[in-house]
């Protein structure tokens, strides 16, 4: 997230979106920042964009759970719960859960949506993934 920070004059505002979608905080995670350091760049992000593009929707997408991470479960629910808090406080700003529809019945990840690395998503999980945005592409409803 910080990194989309830095660039985000370079990556979204020169097209004058009117939808930004943003997929952060998986690596975040990952590297050791907490919740509350990614929600602070993405309410960063969040403000240039209003600066700039002020009728812009924005969604975040969830991270996504992964074999690789999965001993990073606990982070990664307390980091989805937060974001969906903080997006629910914004204006025309949604939240996409992407993590919920990879999970089992019995909420483990699922084995069979990654390549081989068991970290990136192989597709059926991108399928998993396109079920999940598609809902949130064109005017919200």
């Amino acid at each position: 997230m910080a990194d989309l920070l830095y660039f985000t004059d370079k990556l979204i505002v020169p097209f004058h979106p009117r939808q930004i979608f943003i997929y952060e905080g998986d690596n975040d995670l990952s590297v050791g920042r907490t919740a509350e350091q990614i929600i602070a760049s993405a309410d960063s992000i969040l403000l240039l964009v209003r600066q700039h593009l002020p009728e812009a929707e924005v969604i975040f997408i969830s991270p996504k759970p992964s074999l690789k991470r999965w001993e990073l479960k606990a982070k990664y629910e307390d980091f989805n719960k937060k974001l969906r808090a903080w997006t629910s406080k914004k204006r025309n700003v949604r939240f996409a859960d992407v993590w919920t529809p990879m999970l089992d019945r019995n909420g483990n990840v699922m084995q069979d949506i990654f390549i081989a690395d068991g970290l990136h998503l192989n597709e059926k999980g991108y399928s998993i993934w396109t079920s999940a945005l598609k809902k949130y592409v064109g005017p919200p409803k």
